[in-house]
């Protein structure tokens, strides 16, 4: 083994340098081809720890979104925490204050669908339901003209079909056999009277017609009549008879039954033809006409249409359904319709804006708010979308009709619009519930620049001379006592601004001056705070008070050692905003009290030490 090793360990020795050459040179050849490669990559990109403080994160507030900070904080306007919401670079999306950039991912993500908007030649249906009834103009009820009783019934049961003339039942009256007997009587006297003494001819005579007249009012034909006088018997029982083709739909009697004069005896239904009852929405109710035509299916009658038209529209609306009722005539030769059966009805509409060929676009593109239309306008890029306010007509099928704000051609998104205005309105930008116009109105005040708006002048202006100077003398005064009513309904203490109230009253009445229409006015209102039997109430004649005074101080602009601050909270009064004012500026909302006590901002400084303004 010791000499095997001997023999080749030259051999080992030669081919290991060889392979330590080859591996050095491959080393430094490789690193001469990289070395550029990696110099280049220092270059173009940036490390991770650069870039990432290159991004800013943008904070904003849970309640008020348009509040957007580089950095954490508390809401200027409810003194909420702000929480970051994304990175600096979120608005690389964003195309204007209306719109949104969206990649191809973004797209299917929301599964972005557009249409145009074109002119259309509008034949629209409107399809209704409704149920088939028996027209009431082929209606009639066969009622008891005399007392007495069901000899014998022929049709005696309901559905039986019938035609006109044909007898019915036969009635045994004791009352119709005396009115017989009469005419009979009056019949014989005429026939055998020979006195030619011309009175007692025309007594009889009248009895006779008498007689007849009252066999008439009975439902006695006069072919019935003619055949009593010549027969000159009277009759048991006398038939009734049908008075129209059709059915028996309903049957009050039985044989035997007595019958009182006014009885129900049948009810008879010509089904010839059939009204269609529908109901249609007030919205739709503008497309409706008395003539129109109307097709009519029933699932009794697959593959069957039956023509009519619209012969009368209920001018009463249904309260409780916001609906009207229209009724279409219908023919039923066949008797196919019965009544009772659900009907659908298609109606051509053929009115108003179906001959103009409008500006249409489908029924889902718009957002409506109530007041307000949004679409989203899709951009010759084919990637940006801007929001548009437009003014839509009625709905016609799947179509809403474009008044303005359209042009024809241009695309609209028709779905995932309501998904772009979500993110919209997240941004705080401009979109379907949040127009600039309201954002704006709502963040600003005239008083931030000048506070000679209609909104704050309340009070009349007085002339100057000794009612300015009375106001002006006695102004901190009355502030103290307003500043004291505003820490207690801070503090959600009724009693407390009440008594303050009485107080401010009493002041003012003490330097009220004949004539002072400002004083007047502040007078009652600080009373109505004193009689408030909720804070609710208080609240709100509080904010009557704070505009006079607001007012004032901006006149008068009073001197004290504190500051008078103007603060203004924007969800008061139902979101309408409201205004205040503090000695101090620890903002202390007096239109929540506990409930928000943060709520709200600072305007300005309306009046105070020089210093305490700066």
């Amino acid at each position: 083994m010791n000499r095997l090793l001997e023999k080749i360990q030259p051999f080992i020795e030669k081919h290991t340098k060889i392979s330590i050459a080859i591996i050095v040179v491959s080393v430094l050849l490789t690193g001469n081809l990289l070395e550029p490669d990696r110099t280049q990559h220092v270059k173009t990109h940036p490390q991770p720890e650069n870039q990432s403080q290159e991004k800013i994160t943008v904070w904003t507030c849970s309640m008020h979104p348009q509040i957007r900070a580089t950095e954490p904080g508390l809401c200027p306007i409810c003194s909420m925490e702000l929480v970051p919401v994304s990175s600096g670079d979120e608005e690389d999306d964003t195309t204007s204050l209306q719109g949104l950039k969206l990649s191809d991912a973004a797209k299917k993500l929301i599964e972005l669908e557009t249409s145009v908007a074109r002119r259309i030649d509008l034949k629209p249906e409107i399809r209704l339901f409704g149920k088939i009834t028996t027209d009431e103009s082929r209606m009639k009820t066969i009622s008891a003209r005399f007392p007495g009783r069901i000899e014998k019934l022929y049709a005696d049961y309901t559905g039986y079909e019938i035609k006109k003339g044909s007898r019915m039942a036969d009635i045994y009256s004791p009352e119709l056999i005396s009115a017989q007997e009469e005419l009979l009587q009056a019949e014989k006297a005429l026939k055998n009277e020979k006195d030619p003494e011309l009175m007692k001819q025309r007594i009889i005579e009248d009895n006779l017609k008498s007689a007849e007249k009252k066999l008439r009012l009975w439902g006695i034909s006069e072919t019935q009549i003619e055949k009593l006088k010549s027969k000159m018997k009277v009759f048991d029982t006398f038939p009734v008879y049908s008075p129209l083709d059709g059915l028996v739909t309903e049957k009050k009697i039985q044989e035997g039954d007595y019958i009182k004069t006014g009885s129900m005896l049948f009810t008879v239904s010509d089904l010839s033809k059939v009204w269609v009852e529908l109901e249609v929405y007030e919205t739709d109710q503008f497309l409706i006409e008395t003539g129109q035509k109307a097709e009519i299916k029933t699932a009794s009658n697959p593959g069957k249409t039956f023509d009519g038209k619209i012969i009368y529209i209920d001018p009463l609306l249904d309260n409780l359904k916001r609906t009207v009722d229209v009724r279409v005539g219908v023919d039923n030769p066949n008797g196919l319709l019965k009544p009772g059966m659900l009907a659908e009805a298609a109606l051509e509409i053929t009115t108003g804006y179906c001959n103009s060929h409008p500006i249409v676009i489908e029924d889902t593109a718009p957002l409506i708010t109530g007041k307000r239309a949004i679409v989203y306008i899709e951009k010759s890029d084919g990637n940006s979308y801007e929001g548009r306010e437009i003014i839509i007509g009625p709905k016609i099928g799947r179509y809403y009709i474009v008044e303005s704000g359209l042009d024809e051609g241009e695309k609209i998104v028709t779905r995932g619009n309501f998904k772009i205005d979500s993110e919209l309105q997240i941004r705080a930008k401009k979109s379907m519930m949040s127009p600039a116009s309201d954002n704006e109105s709502k963040n600003t005040h005239p008083s931030d620049e000048k506070h000679t708006s209609q909104t704050m002048h309340q009070s009349g202006h007085e002339n100057p001379g000794k009612t300015n100077k009375i106001i002006s003398g006695n102004l901190n005064l009355i502030l103290e006592e307003y500043f004291t009513i505003q820490q207690e309904l801070t503090n959600d203490n009724l009693k407390g601004t009440k008594a303050s109230a009485e107080k401010l009253v009493s002041i003012l009445k003490q330097i009220k001056q004949h004539g002072s229409d400002t004083l007047q006015k502040l007078i009652k209102n600080s009373a109505d705070i004193s009689k408030a039997q909720d804070i609710t109430v208080a609240r709100d004649k509080f904010y009557n008070l704070s505009q006079l005074l607001i007012d004032l101080v901006e006149k008068y602009k009073p001197s004290g050692k504190k500051p008078i601050v103007l603060m203004f909270c924007p969800m008061a009064r139902n979101n309408a905003g409201a205004y205040w004012l503090q000695d101090n500026k620890d903002l202390r909302n007096p239109y929540y009290g506990s409930e928000m006590l943060k709520c709200g901002e600072m305007k300005k400084i309306l009046a105070g030490l020089e210093d305490e303004k700066k």
